[in-house]
């Protein structure tokens, strides 16, 4: 089920709940992130990665793009446009060196 517009309604494909607890999963952890502060870096790159969780998100509940027809149906646009927002949203989740891991790490997140 997802919320649109205060109403609940029941989604019949699976890849949408997917797509909906992957993101639901990647907020988590950026909000996780963000408890402890950023600097200016790290706060510009959780932007772009809120905005692409926003984005699949919106993919999956047929927002945005909206669905025109069954050619967009058929070429799976709006299934293409969920998964890649969801990919983009997690390279921005993984450490950029070994070095200095990013606060939201897995590496970073497993020692608190």
């Amino acid at each position: 089920m997802s919320q649109q517009s205060g109403i609940w309604r029941p989604r019949k494909r699976i890849w949408i709940q997917h797509v909906v607890v992957e993101a639901d999963k990647l907020q988590v952890r950026l909000d996780a992130a963000k408890v402890g502060g950023l600097t200016p870096w790290q706060e510009a790159i959780s932007q772009g990665v809120a905005h692409h969780i926003s984005k699949a998100r919106a993919a999956a509940l047929r927002e945005d793009p909206i669905p025109g027809g069954w050619a967009n149906w058929w070429r799976g646009t709006l299934v293409e446009a969920a998964y890649q927002n969801l990919r983009a949203a997690r390279s921005g989740l993984i450490p950029r060196t070994k070095s200095w891991p990013m606060p939201w790490s897995s590496d970073s997140l497993n020692r608190h």
